[in-house]
């Protein structure tokens, strides 16, 4: 049986109310540093562990924040490191649910989150129905999303959104400006793809769009023979943006064996700039996706919701474009004197 109060005090010789006080730190609780050294001593002894369902009755908060959706990819677990990383700075502890877009699912990992005491959650948002935005909404406890689209506007307040659309921009400008008239978009295989910010902001880049999207059913499903194919299929573009970089990472290998040269045959973009990009062999330019203002702006939204403060944050965070070594002018091409519109795009983009 996991020990208690009374059994550090015990074994310290002290009360359990001085227990108490030592442990939540008040003010009033005056005591020697021999005290101290025993309540120490029996509690790394006992391995005593707080009840936080305890705390939750006597102060109203148990410093444990519920966070599920995450995706089960490079986003969610840089998502899910730099949550438990900014939570733990601020004494509170993060407990995970599920990783899947499923409504259901989510509804069933939300309620069992706050059965568990949590003070407030974090919910990863895929685009969901109007049903589940109200389901949300209605919870008695506070919940901040964060979501790689426009939310339902229900949630709009209390969600900190990724501007992808932003990010497919400065990658179109940035390949224009090196004379790529003609672009593809190459994506894994997911449900909300062709329908999602990403794919909606390429359309709105790239004449005959649609003509210049490739999707793989699966990651094994990249190959040198199908990146080849693509290749004799779309003669005319040049550049490649892809919408993940482990997809980009995978097309540059696969360029490798096919004897497609990055970047003097094709350049190459991914999605994300996560920790491999800049390893790669040329080193990814990719689209950044800023995670860590987005989930330090999370945590601050719900926070200022658990306080009752107003809170300033950023809602609304844009992609921008990290360009490293695997996009080059396209041969022949000249390359145009900016305008001062276009100075202006060039903030979205850093050059490493």
């Amino acid at each position: 049986m996991p020990a208690n109060l009374t059994d550090v005090a015990r074994r310290a010789g002290v009360s359990a109310t001085l227990v108490s006080g030592y442990l939540n730190h008040r003010k009033s609780v005056r005591m020697s540093a021999g005290t101290r050294d025993r309540i120490e001593e029996a509690l790394r002894y006992l391995a005593y562990r707080p009840s936080r369902f305890a705390r939750k009755l006597r102060t109203g908060q148990s410093h444990l924040i519920g966070v599920c959706g995450l995706a089960a990819n490079e986003v969610g677990a840089a998502e899910r490191r730099i949550l438990s990383g900014v939570l733990e700075s601020c004494g509170y502890r993060m407990i995970q649910g599920a990783a899947s877009g499923d409504e259901a699912l989510l509804r069933e990992e939300v309620l069992e989150l706050i059965s568990y005491g949590c003070d407030g959650i974090i919910l990863r948002l895929f685009p969901v129905s109007e049903d589940f935005a109200e389901f949300v909404s209605r919870l008695g406890c506070p919940v901040v999303c964060l979501s790689p689209g426009e939310p339902p506007e229900r949630l709009r307040e209390t969600t900190i959104c990724y501007d992808n659309a932003s990010g497919i921009r400065a990658a179109m400008d940035y390949l224009h400006g090196l004379g790529h008239e003609n672009v593809a978009l190459i994506a894994r295989y997911w449900a909300s793809f062709l329908h999602g910010p990403r794919a909606n902001a390429f359309r709105a880049c790239a004449p005959d769009a649609e003509k210049r999207i490739r999707v793989f059913e699966s990651f094994e499903s990249i190959t040198p023979e199908r990146v080849a194919a693509i290749r004799r299929e779309l003669p005319e573009c040049t550049a490649w943006i892809c919408l993940n970089d482990m997809t980009a990472l995978r097309v540059i290998q696969c360029c490798a064996e096919a004897g497609i040269r990055i970047p003097e045959d094709l350049s190459i973009i991914g999605s994300d700039d996560r920790e491999l990009a800049p390893a790669a062999t040329p080193a990814l330019t990719s689209i950044h996706l800023p995670c860590e203002e987005a989930c330090r702006a999370a945590k601050t939204l719900l926070f200022d919701l658990l306080e009752g403060r107003s809170s300033a944050v950023k809602r609304v965070l844009p992609a921008t474009l990290t360009v490293r070594k695997s996009c080059a002018p396209r041969p022949g091409a000249p390359v145009p004197e900016k305008s001062s519109a276009e100075e202006e795009k060039h903030k979205r983009i850093r050059i490493l």
